[in-house]
């Protein structure tokens, strides 16, 4: 993350045998690496539902991330929209977090 805590976010959407489907990038800025996590993650969400996918597997190489996505405790208040979004659309698109 750079000194303004301007970042890349990038997610990638592959098929069930690895074929890239769609990709998309973007900058923003974030206040943590973990609000830039969760932003990956939640452009991943409304790729898979602008696609019309009703069934998919969001993956991240951040635990804490996953955790927050798939938990039903309080997130931490600066990530707070961004994850209650996340699990709305994986209640919605039926998506599943690893």
């Amino acid at each position: 993350m750079s000194q303004k805590g301007e970042i890349a976010v990038a997610s990638v959407l592959q098929d069930w045998k690895g074929a890239l489907v769609d990709g998309r990038v973007g900058r923003t800025s974030v206040t943590s690496p973990l609000q830039g996590e969760l932003l990956a993650i939640l452009l991943a969400c409304e790729m898979a539902e602008a696609l019309g996918i009703s069934k998919a597997c969001i993956e991240s190489d951040n635990q804490q991330a996953i955790k927050l996505s798939v938990s039903e405790l309080v997130p931490p208040w600066e990530v707070l929209s961004l994850v209650s979004d996340i699990r709305q659309f994986g209640q919605y698109v039926g998506l599943s977090f690893s």
